[in-house]
């Protein structure tokens, strides 16, 4: 597979997961299941990258890169696809995946509206850092912005009509930084 072949599964899986978004408001569980292949359309330039490119060796830059990646990975999967069912309660019925659920603000949600988002990009900045080759930085930029259109879609549009209290919420916690937490204790 051609290395810029891996932006068109990255693109893809980004508009399966703009399509799965608005999915999510409908009662079309076909649609909402078939595109939620987009996470796994978005994984697979990073799995590739990896097993092409990358070979460990104990020295500084593959260890600091293999070290910063696992634990963004990590965090990423901890805000994307474990926090939320780990310790949010719903109010509404278990069995209806379209039922208009109740807010999630607590943990990496209490200081940041998309957290995984942090994560993600730190991620890209660690390829294009590690990675040179001109190829995967565009990439990874690309897929940043995508990222972060996704993020902004959601955010005005989807969210707010998804769950109940996003009002409120986006009053409460930052878009992606919580500059005033952090600059308010110097």
């Amino acid at each position: 597979m051609e290395i810029s072949n891996l932006f068109f599964y990255g693109i893809a899986g980004y508009l399966l997961l703009f399509i799965y978004d608005i999915a999510k408001n409908t009662k079309n569980r076909v649609i909402h299941n078939i595109t939620s292949l987009g996470f796994l359309f978005t994984i697979i330039p990073y799995v590739v990258i990896l097993i092409r490119y990358f070979t460990f060796s104990f020295t500084l830059k593959p260890i600091l890169f293999s070290s910063l990646l696992i634990l963004f990975s990590l965090l990423l999967l901890y805000s994307a696809l474990i926090e939320i069912p780990l310790y949010y309660h719903k109010t509404v019925k278990e069995t209806d995946l379209f039922e208009r659920p109740m807010l999630y603000s607590h943990g990496t949600y209490s200081f940041s509206r998309h957290p995984g988002f942090i994560w993600y990009t730190v991620i890209n900045i660690l390829f294009i850092v590690y990675f040179t080759d001109r190829i995967i930085i565009y990439m990874m930029i690309v897929f940043t912005i995508c990222n972060f259109l996704l993020i902004l879609v959601e955010d005005f549009i989807i969210f707010p009509r998804t769950f109940i209290g996003y009002k409120e919420y986006k009053g409460k916690v930052p878009f992606l930084f919580p500059l005033r937490k952090i600059t308010k204790h110097w």
